[in-house]
Order: structure tokens, then sequence, then C-alpha cells
């Protein structure tokens, strides 16, 4: 259960920050028009 839980955890952290790279490249890119 420890290791299922630890692997919950990281992919919930790996999400934010694929999230957040993404809203920072969309900002980016809406920035230019």
């Amino acid at each position: 259960m420890q290791a299922y839980n630890q692997a919950i955890n990281d992919l919930d952290k790996e999400l934010d920050h694929l999230k957040n790279a993404f809203e920072t490249e969309m900002a980016k890119h809406s920035g230019e028009y």
C-alpha cells in the first residue's frame, strides 16, 4: 500500500509540473499576440 501511495504522489507531482510548464508556455504564446 505504501508503494502504491508513493506512486500516486509521484504522478501527482509530475502532473503539477506538466500543468505549470504548459500554462507557462501558453502565457508566453498569448503574450505575443
